[in-house]
């Protein structure tokens, strides 16, 4: 539990005020008033467990928060498993196949249903396979393994070659987002749920973990600066579009540029006035409750009972 709250307490204080900007748009008002559950549900974190499993959210993005909370549930455990284990490539290997489980799962509906996957899809399969946490676990535990088995393959192949690999991922990613058009519903799943791009990520951060094994303190700064800030822009990207589009139509500003520019300018504010001061205030006191279990031995042999060992 401890583990939970630390990890959620970096993402929970954006997360409550991206419900604010969410309720300045009256339809979210509306939905509240008629789904009061789904609002509850979502403060919880629990709305992807719920039907329609994330298909009507408040904040869209926010179903990677309830996928995230229930991972972190099992992390401590799932942890000392990913640690003991002998054979970290098999079990990626292994993971990859599984993925396939549900995406082949889902073409072969067609012969027990006699209607086609499609239809199914469309009338809330598709919801499920995207958020509920039970269609996600092997993703996140896929990056738990890879994690393990680049600190293994550190050292074993040249930068030139680490970054080749890199590029070349990099690439392909880029060429199929641009060149190839939104498939169905069903090849979705295929590309949603792991089987043909699993690989593709895999190498791309190998390659980024293995190239920036030593990074200077710089290169660090900056990474925590951009993630804080990305994180910032995820959350909040929708409810500012829906704040923002009005406002800059009426000033004759319209497209999906300015849009997105006048969002990344209000989430980097919003990372530096809000969210990296919450931040300070919560390890501070993070750290004042570590010097008094430091100072009780009672305190921390009952905290030791509850963290995961490494």
């Amino acid at each position: 539990m401890p583990f939970m709250l630390k990890r959620l307490g970096t993402l929970y204080p954006v997360f409550l005020l991206s419900l604010v900007f969410t309720l300045a748009n009256p339809i979210s008002r509306e939905l509240v008033q008629e789904k009061p559950v789904s609002f509850v549900s979502t403060i919880l974190l629990l709305q992807s467990w719920i039907r329609p499993y994330g298909e009507v959210l408040l904040n869209g993005p926010s179903w990677y928060l309830c996928s995230l909370a229930a991972f972190y549930v099992v992390f401590p455990r799932w942890l000392q498993q990913v640690q003991r284990c002998s054979q970290p490539q098999l079990f990626l290997v292994i993971l990859w196949g599984i993925s396939w489980i549900v995406p082949a799962g889902t073409a072969a509906l067609s012969l027990v249903t006699g209607r086609s996957a499609q239809v199914d899809l469309n009338s809330g399969l598709m919801s499920f396979l995207d958020f509920h946490p039970a269609c996600n676990w092997q993703l996140f535990l896929f990056g738990m393994l890879l994690a393990r088995c680049c600190c293994e393959w550190h050292g074993r192949w040249s930068k030139a070659v680490l970054s080749l690999v890199g590029t070349g991922a990099l690439s392909f990613l880029l060429l199929l987002f641009a060149l190839v058009s939104c498939p169905g519903p069903l090849m979705k799943v295929f590309f949603n749920k792991g089987p043909f791009l699993l690989p593709v990520y895999a190498c791309l951060l190998t390659s980024l973990a293995l190239c920036n094994s030593s990074p200077s303190a710089m290169f660090t700064a900056a990474s925590k600066w951009i993630s804080g800030w990305a994180w910032c822009l995820y959350i909040l990207h929708v409810p500012l579009f829906y704040i923002l589009r009005d406002g800059l139509d009426k000033h004759g500003i319209s497209g999906p540029l300015p849009l997105a520019a006048f969002a990344a300018l209000v989430s980097l504010i919003v990372y530096v006035v809000y969210d990296m001061p919450t931040q300070r205030l919560l390890q501070g006191q993070r750290h004042h409750s570590k010097e008094e279990v430091d100072v009780d031995p009672e305190a921390k042999k009952s905290q030791s009972l509850c963290e995961p060992t490494s």
